[in-house]
């Protein structure tokens, strides 16, 4: 119904929609000053070459889809084949110590986009939820820590311009595919980044080129999405805000029993039990994902020690993010107001 809103608001001349028309039982709704709206211009772009409503919802759940894959593959490739120099090409001995072979690196790169684009969540977004903008978030997610890791690990090389443009362009991308990237994306890349310049200031001491290029992209980005941002921080406090904390939408409402990241069920109901697992949806990792993270910690013990801090970093962010999924989380969310 939002892209049906949204088409709406574009064929009555509205290039950049904020207001639905037919919401509120007609009265209108400025729904689209709080609704990131790059993924219905996706969807919206199918609707005008004459797809009806719920094929164009296909055909953009099907785009995130794949550039998520993609992007999954592009990330792993990236990461056990850069070569010392950012835009050069990987050869044999450019492994980044991990010493693989290509058909190897080829099936490690398959694999990884795979379980991306099969893991529970990710189906449950479509097939259960039915979150258009939530799915396409995932399909930025890679690519958005591909260039990021370009532009860091590249600082001043030439060809700087180039990474920084990427960068700037993938991270508006996600923050104008959903509102929320706000909240919980952006704190994860910002780690990311700092985990990134500790090291390299380990390496060769205060990357204060490379903390310019990271701000620039930061600033970039958020440039780019002003024209969002700034009707949402400006006019969005004049809208009834509680409704969106409260009784449904309270986050004491929606934490994860640790038990049901493991649980096989799978419904089509929602995050609608407060005080215990018995959801109508399933939040499980994915028999394959959590054998995979709970091997790692052995994993990590054989690597050098560069290989060990990466690994560590992507699974440690990992446990952090389940863990402020939990009810042990609550205290710190309720320390910092909505």
């Amino acid at each position: 119904f939002y892209l049906v809103q949204f088409d709406a608001s574009i064929r009555d001349g509205a290039l950049w929609p904020r207001w639905a028309m037919h919401h509120i039982q007609g009265y209108g709704y400025p729904t689209f000053l709080i609704q990131a709206p790059l993924g219905l211009y996706l969807a919206e772009i199918f609707v005008l070459l004459g797809a009806g409503f719920t094929l164009a919802a296909k055909l953009a759940w099907s785009v995130g889809v794949l550039a998520g894959a993609w992007g999954a593959y592009a990330l792993v490739r990236h990461w056990l084949t850069r070569s010392a120099t950012p835009d050069s090409p990987p050869g044999p001995e450019a492994r980044a110590g991990y010493g693989l072979r290509d058909t190897a690196v080829a099936f490690a790169c398959v694999i990884a986009g795979v379980l991306y684009t099969y893991f529970p969540y990710h189906i449950g977004d479509m097939y259960v939820r039915g979150a258009l903008n939530d799915a396409l978030l995932l399909g930025w997610l890679p690519w958005l820590f591909l260039v990021f890791d370009r532009l860091l690990l590249g600082g001043a090389a030439p060809g700087w311009t180039r990474r920084l443009g990427f960068a700037i362009l993938v991270l508006a991308g996600t923050l104008l595919t959903h509102t929320f990237a706000l909240l919980s994306i952006a704190p994860l890349l910002v780690t990311f980044v700092l985990f990134r310049l500790v090291l390299a200031w380990r390496a060769g001491g205060f990357p204060w080129r490379t903390i310019l290029l990271a701000a620039a992209g930061g600033a970039g980005a958020l440039l780019l999405t002003s024209i969002f941002l700034i009707p949402l921080l400006t006019e969005g406090r004049y809208l009834q805000q509680q409704v969106y904390v409260s009784n449904t939408y309270d986050f004491r409402n929606h934490f994860v029993q640790v038990g049901q990241f493991f649980s096989p069920f799978w419904g089509f109901g929602y995050s609608d039990d407060p005080i215990g697992a018995n959801d109508g949806m399933s939040f499980q990792l994915g028999a394959l994902l959590a054998l995979f993270a709970a091997v790692t910690p052995f994993v990590l013990l054989r690597r050098q020690a560069k290989q060990r801090a990466e690994m560590s970093y992507l699974w440690l962010a990992g446990v952090a993010l389940l863990f402020f999924m939990t009810p042990l989380a609550q205290p710190i969310w309720e320390a910092a107001p909505p």
